[in-house]
């Protein structure tokens, strides 16, 4: 990105743009972005007149909680809306040695889903149905992919709809999101292409990873017992099973067969219906703890195009660490000192 680009953010307050005179006090704008959760945004304004010698901001209803707030950021002939939330939290500053500030926090509208538990039944149902029933009562559109497996019986038990939803989608592999009014529970996309290349020295500013072995097994084998038909349902995933290699040639399962042989881990702790169940948590799980083989965190010249849930190219870092990574979370920072965005990163072969 050229450099003589100027990093810019625009600020809307219940769909209109911050007054000038307001944005002049904003001293710092950040976002950020995970594929397992709530995405959240602070904003840091100086809050003191010194002309009046009063404070500016703390006493008015124009950051009141509730307050709906869309940021985008980019340079001054680009920029795209990262975030719309609503306010939630206020954190006044009074320092001895510098001018008062006001943090304002916010969240997109899955904070809503972690207010209030509930406990009931869901019979008959796919997760991805469940998912468009909890949306519709939240008043929120539903995106989600076809989860595939109807389930005889689900139990939330005494749960918030986001702890709930999360733990149905970690099951599965698939992740929970909201953007503006849409839930959306997905796949994890990390078989699909890259949408921007990096590379360091150039717009990659740092990178910091770690291949590790410790958490890989060869296999994953998923056994329950089926109540009606007093049998045991047994599933297994191995090498092979992986949902892509992220064009990666050797994956974390062969890394692990090749130096250390074969190893399997056993999870027996879930009550499944069907064979088909068993097969899906099995490969679910299995690329859960392939992914995780490379992980790392990255900082590069702030882009808006860099968000949780896309697949990244990193270059110029020799064969090993060269490739395609899955961002998990991505921080967008817009302060004094420019626009940098903050990565963690994950793939699951070299």
């Amino acid at each position: 990105m050229p450099d003589d680009n100027v990093p810019q953010f625009k600020i809307l307050v219940n769909g209109a743009q911050l007054p000038s005179d307001t944005e002049v006090d904003v001293v710092g704008v950040t976002v950020s972005q995970y594929v397992d959760g709530a995405d959240v945004f602070t904003l840091e304004l100086n809050n003191w007149d010194s002309n009046r010698q009063e404070f500016k901001w703390i006493d008015t209803n124009d950051f009141a909680p509730g307050v709906e707030v869309e940021i985008k950021m980019g340079y001054i002939d680009t920029s795209s809306s990262l975030i719309k939330g609503e306010i939630t939290a206020l954190e006044p500053e009074y320092p001895s040695d510098k001018a008062p500030t006001l943090k304002i926090t916010g969240y997109d509208r899955l904070h809503r889903f972690r207010r209030g538990r509930h406990t009931r039944s869901f019979v008959n149902v796919k997760d991805s149905e469940v998912a468009e029933q909890i949306a519709r009562e939240m008043k929120l559109r539903a995106q989600v992919d076809d989860s595939q497996i109807t389930h005889p019986f689900i139990f939330q038990n005494n749960q918030s709809n986001i702890d709930f939803l999360c733990e149905r989608a970690r099951r599965i592999r698939f992740e929970v999101d909201v953007e503006d009014k849409t839930l959306i529970f997905r796949r994890a996309a990390n078989n699909l292409g890259s949408t921007l290349t990096l590379a360091f020295g150039d717009n990659l500013k740092s990178f910091c990873p770690r291949l590790t072995t410790l958490q890989q097994v060869t296999e994953v084998v998923v056994q329950s017992w089926d109540m009606k038909n007093k049998a045991v349902i047994s599933a297994k995933a191995k090498a092979g099973d992986e949902t892509t290699k992220m064009q990666g040639s050797t994956s974390a399962a062969a890394v692990t067969a090749s130096a250390f042989g074969s190893s399997s881990l056993l999870i027996a702790d879930h009550v499944l219906a069907s064979g088909a169940e068993a097969d899906q948590m099995a490969k679910a799980q299995f690329n859960a703890i392939s992914d995780v083989f490379v992980t790392g965190e990255a900082t590069a010249i702030g882009s808006a195009d860099i968000r949780a849930g896309q697949v990244v190219e990193f270059t110029k870092l020799g064969k090993l660490f060269s490739g395609l990574y899955y961002v998990t979370a991505a921080g967008h920072a817009i302060r004094r000192n420019g626009y940098l965005t903050h990565m963690t990163v994950q793939r699951n072969a070299i």
